[in-house]
């Protein structure tokens, strides 16, 4: 199993910037942790692990967002969901 995703911190709301910068970091400790590995030949698997992680995270952010509205429509206290 990869290891280099542990150290890997998702911003809360990354711009393109922090998300190539993420997608290099991604690249380069891949190459470290596999050095048997060009970094080419690990940045697509490594951009589809990016991908699913910004999505995931964004979808988690939305879906409290969602909850939160949907409790405070229903009369009950906002509880700092987000």
């Amino acid at each position: 199993m990869n290891t280099f995703l542990r150290d890997v911190k998702l911003p809360s709301a990354p711009s393109l910037r922090a998300t190539k910068s993420l997608r290099d970091y991604l690249v380069d400790a891949a190459a470290r942790d596999h050095g048997a590995l060009s970094p080419a030949e690990i940045e697509e698997p490594n951009k589809r692990v990016l991908d699913w992680l910004l999505t995931s995270h964004f979808e988690v952010v939305d879906y409290l967002g969602r909850l939160e509205e949907t409790l405070q429509q229903h009369g009950g206290q906002p509880r700092g969901l987000l």
